[in-house]
């Protein structure tokens, strides 16, 4: 049996963290992918951070969440995902002092525009707590579905 033409569900996957390199050199096309493919490489889980750091440095604008989404997406579906569950780092984008409210826009405009379904989760409240991260509840541990008139209006 070939796994791969199974039909799959993606219930955990890190927006943030599902960068590929080659991505990483659309957004930032001064990089190389050799220097880009040594920051992917680590030994340990304070590796592991620091690299999902870097990366997170370089997501500066809603549009690049938007190509990271695509990305996603588009890797998902090679993969024969037809559902997923895409948790975002809003915890991260509000210690950095980004505004959630543009680049969740771009998020779940690019996921509406993918193949499969995809429902979101947002990981704040660890940094934030429940009132900052909240908005409505279910921050961190909720899902939402990327629609109009549902959580898009989070943080507004």
């Amino acid at each position: 049996m070939d796994l791969r033409l199974l039909r799959k569900a993606e219930l955990h996957v890190h927006l943030e963290g599902s960068v590929r390199p080659e991505t990483l050199r659309e957004i930032d096309p001064a990089r190389t992918l050799e220097e880009i493919h040594a920051r992917y490489q680590y030994e340990d889980f304070m590796g592991f951070l620091m690299a999902y750091k870097w990366v997170n440095l370089h997501l500066t604008e809603p549009a690049h969440y938007a190509l990271i989404t695509r990305r996603l997406i588009e890797d998902l579906v090679r993969q024969g995902v037809v559902y997923a569950e895409i948790i975002v780092s809003v915890g991260v984008m509000l210690w950095r002092k980004q505004e959630f409210a543009p680049i969740f826009d771009a998020i779940a405009t690019e996921a509406e525009r993918g193949a499969i379904p995809v429902r979101f989760s947002f990981d704040a409240a660890r940094q934030f707590g429940v009132e900052l991260g909240g908005a409505g509840g279910g921050v961190g541990c909720g899902v939402a579905r990327a629609r109009r008139g549902g959580i898009r209006h989070w943080g507004r």
